[in-house]
């Protein structure tokens, strides 16, 4: 029971937390930032793989 609540009065801190954030103008676009940097990774990584493979093809 001690963890649940726990758990639970940490789940409130972290709403309070993004809450600040989204307040925030400034912090609403970093997040935003983050997150369109986050979308980018995989593009990257696939575009990464497919040079290296062709030059191992030759």
């Amino acid at each position: 029971m001690r963890d649940q609540s726990r758990n639970f009065e940490m789940v409130i801190s972290w709403g309070d937390e993004l809450i600040h954030v989204l307040d925030d103008r400034k912090g609403f676009d970093v997040l935003v930032q983050t997150l369109e940097q986050l979308r980018a990774i995989p593009f990257s990584c696939d575009e990464d793989f497919k040079e290296i493979h062709e030059s191992l093809q030759g």
